[in-house]
């Protein structure tokens, strides 16, 4: 089991060049988190999302089987800059909806989000096991 599989849900800081958004996510961590993702969800808020985590960066699909509402998914490589997105990813399409390039997280949203903040190349996605931040140094020892 993964070391994050305990975190369960937060929240993600998206920034663009137009906004920078708190988005309340869940977590996908495990396999079978991921695996199960957002199917069967009738309805979710609209600064709500999911948050898919991977172990390593590599070339990503996502497909919208058994998903009830219309997504943007959007890749972000392991230092949480944008990779690429899928808008308006349309419900029960076994179409596969590739990366541009290798990612490590993804991060689901209510279709038409992504647009409307600006996601785009240039975008990050802040969480504290992103590219966490170094430890200080104490400079009075």
């Amino acid at each position: 089991m993964s070391a994050l599989a305990h975190c369960g849900q937060g929240h993600v800081h998206l920034i663009t060049s137009k906004a920078t958004a708190q988005i309340n996510v869940d977590l996908a961590v495990t396999p079978q988190e991921r695996e199960k993702g957002l199917m069967f969800v009738e309805h979710m808020p609209h600064f709500q999302g999911m948050l898919f985590v991977f172990e390593g960066e590599e070339p990503r699909a996502f497909w919208m089987r058994n998903t009830l509402i219309s997504l943007d998914i959007i890749y972000f490589d392991a230092d949480g800059r944008f990779v690429s997105q899928a808008l308006n990813a349309v419900p029960g399409d076994l179409t596969a909806l590739p990366s541009a390039a290798p990612a490590q997280y993804v991060l689901e949203l209510n279709a038409g989000l992504s647009p409307l903040l600006g996601v785009g190349p240039g975008s990050r996605l802040e969480h504290d096991f992103i590219a966490p931040p170094k430890e200080e140094t104490d400079c009075n020892k």
